[in-house]
């Protein structure tokens, strides 16, 4: 699993003047339990947006936030290659 560099956190959590959004999931390597992983993101991309109106952003803005979260659901080549969670 790849981590995440000291300097990428403090750079994340000095991002006060925008709304963020940080999703957290466990994964799987290999076998049906791979296809888990995008359910478990649909599920909380749906909980993201469900949580919108507590920031100053509009739907569309929160659906262009989410799209990138959102074009992997369906990337099968993605949910292939993972290891043992992604943040």
């Amino acid at each position: 699993m790849d981590r995440v560099a000291r300097e990428e956190l403090e750079l994340l959590a000095g991002n006060v003047d925008e709304v963020c959004v940080s999703i957290y999931l466990p994964t799987h390597r290999a076998g049906m339990e791979t296809q888990q992983g995008a359910i478990r993101l649909k599920n909380l991309l749906k909980k993201a947006e469900e949580l919108r109106p507590l920031t100053s952003l509009r739907p569309a803005q929160m659906r262009a936030l989410l799209e990138p979260a959102q074009n992997l659901i369906t990337d099968t080549l993605f949910w292939q290659y993972q290891d043992e969670g992604l943040a």
